[in-house]
C-alpha cells in the first residue's frame, strides 16, 4: 500500500492496519517515492528513488503497523536493454533499499525476491544463453 493509505482509518475509527490483521491480511508498503529518468543510460531506462531517509520512514511505518516493505527495480527490456549502467544502478538501488531496512531497527521483511530472479534472467539472456522464440 501506500504511505497515505497505511494512516488512515476506517469511518468507525479502526486503523486500516488494524481491520487487515483482523481479516488475515499482513499489511505492506511501498516505500519507494517513484521512478526518474537515469541519466547515462538509454532514454527509456529509469531508476528508482526514495532512499534518502528511508531508514527513518521504514520504522515509522513499522510502528504504524506494515510488516513488510516493497522496493521496485524496473528494467525495460528491448534490443539495446537493459543497459549495464541501468543493471548496475538498480541493483545498488535493491541492496541500498535492503540495507537501510534492515538498519531501521525493524524486523521488516523486504520484498525484493522478484527483482533478483530478473537480475539473474538478464544475466544470463546478455551472456547468449537464452535464445529468442
Amino acid at each position: 500500500m501506500y504511505e497515505e493509505t497505511l494512516y488512515q482509518s476506517h469511518a468507525n475509527g479502526t486503523p486500516f492496519v488494524d481491520c487487515l490483521n483482523s481479516v488475515g491480511v499482513l499489511p505492506g508498503i511501498k516505500v519507494d517515492t517513484g521512478l526518474q529518468p537515469l541519466p547515462g543510460a538509454d532514454p527509456i531506462e529509469t531508476w528508482c528513488t526514495g532512499l534518502d531517509g528511508l531508514k527513518e520512514r521504514a520504522a515509522k511505518y513499522y510502528a504504524q503497523g506494515a510488516r513488510f516493505a516493497k522496493w521496485r527495480a524496473v528494467l525495460q527490456i528491448s534490443d539495446g536493454t537493459p543497459s549495464p549502467l541501468s543493471l548496475q544502478e538498480n541493483a545498488w538501488g535493491l541492496a541500498r533499499y535492503a540495507r537501510a531496512v534492515q538498519e531501521s531497527g525493524t524486523s521488516f521483511t523486504h520484498y525484493d525476491r522478484l527483482q533478483c530472479i530478473i537480475f539473474v534472467f538478464i544475466f544470463f539472456y546478455r551472456l547468449g544463453t537464452h535464445r529468442r522464440a
